[in-house]
């Protein structure tokens, strides 16, 4: 399959960029980690109903070209990581797969995922750093799995590109032309990012993470053995709890009264949740900052995700709403500094190289 690249017509053939924001820190952990998928990133999505498969293959294709951190090629120079955009790379083209012949199609097409994600996939191994994948399970099913390299995407760009490639789709199928490119280019990002490095609103930003730092509780954990010596594992230990509308409806109103929405009432709940089992009414939490708003970043592609650590005091004899009225004041604080580097909180207070039981935000909210 071949499709024409829609990258902006601004985009240089070649550039030399260093890592910025989360890169620094994903590339020195995928290089040290024990398991190779370390730091690959994979979903799939369940498809039900009427499809075209080939025009959902053109459209991840025409979408996939308008990325142009899959064109980032990684390396070291004297031990410095670097990064180049290759405008001339070739995009590799969605696959597509009908198991309906499988004794078990859904099962088939979950163990082929399993297997693609348990592979070695860090960026220095020299296979693709992404992969899209249309499988067929049923006469009306079908799963889209996706897997990207951290290093080229975080959470938010994942699900930006996702819905970029479902807009694609729509128009081909409705013979309407394409809308231009919502993305820019992450050559604006780093360039961004080395301005703020230079700039007061840094110094500004070390001086509120030293300060805060120093102040924090230990973080929570609900495992019963230290963390100390323990090896980090890519498994994955889900507990789903569904909450009714219903039920929660509650908490909602009773939020409202503080001007709090139902996340406010959710973190909060949370929170108290992992103080009760962790049995510790103060300690520090990891909580996630897009690092967007206000920034060429926000509608780049690039992993620019922060998570900074935060403190959370649950008071024994305080509301829900309370808490949650508390935290949220934290959190607008926070927001106002959340550019800065968390892996550079830990270097500005000594922690680099610590055991994982120095880390102080092990839970994330």
């Amino acid at each position: 399959m071949s499709e024409t690249s829609t990258l902006p017509a601004d985009h240089a053939l070649c550039v030399d960029m260093p890592l910025v924001a989360a890169q620094p820190g994903i590339w020195v952990a995928d290089q040290i980690s024990p398991h190779g998928n370390a730091y690959a990133v994979a979903h799939y999505i369940e498809l039900n109903g009427e499809l075209d498969p080939n025009c959902l293959l053109r459209a991840i294709a025409l979408g996939l070209n308008e990325v142009d951190t899959l064109r980032l090629r990684f390396d070291e120079c004297d031990g410095v990581p670097r990064q180049s955009f290759d405008a001339g790379m070739a995009i590799d083209a969605p696959e597509y797969l009908d198991l309906t012949a499988s004794a078990d199609p859904a099962a088939a097409a979950t163990a082929l995922m399993q297997r693609d994600l348990a592979g070695e996939l860090r960026v220095s191994s020299g296979k693709p750093l992404y992969r899209h994948l249309l499988m067929r399970v049923a006469e009306r099913r079908w799963y889209w799995y996706q897997r990207y390299h951290h290093l080229l995407v975080d959470g938010f760009s994942f699900t930006a590109i996702a819905r970029r490639i479902a807009n694609i789709y729509s128009r081909l199928r409705h013979d309407q032309p394409l809308e231009p490119t919502p993305f820019t280019p992450f050559g604006d990002v780093v360039a961004e990012y080395q301005a703020y490095r230079q700039s007061a609103g840094w110094q500004r930003d070390a001086d509120f993470w030293r300060n805060k730092a120093r102040q924090l509780p230990p973080a929570a954990t609900l495992c019963a053995q230290p963390l100390a010596g323990q090896v980090p594992t890519t498994r994955i230990h889900r507990l789903s709890q569904i909450c009714t509308a219903a039920a929660f409806a509650p908490l909602v109103d009773a939020g409202r009264e503080q001007q709090l929405n139902a996340a406010d009432m959710a973190i909060a709940l949370l929170a108290l949740w992992v103080s009760r089992l962790s049995g510790q009414p103060s300690f520090s939490a990891g909580f996630i900052f897009m690092r967007r708003t206000g920034s060429a970043a926000l509608c780049a592609t690039g992993p620019v995700i922060n998570v900074l650590p935060m403190e959370l005091h649950l008071d024994p004899q305080a509301t829900l709403a309370d808490a949650a009225a508390k935290i949220s004041r934290e959190l607008k604080t926070l927001r106002r500094h959340q550019r800065y580097d968390a892996e550079q909180v830990q270097r500005d207070l000594g922690h680099v190289g610590r055991c994982p039981a120095a880390v102080w935000h092990g839970v994330q909210l």
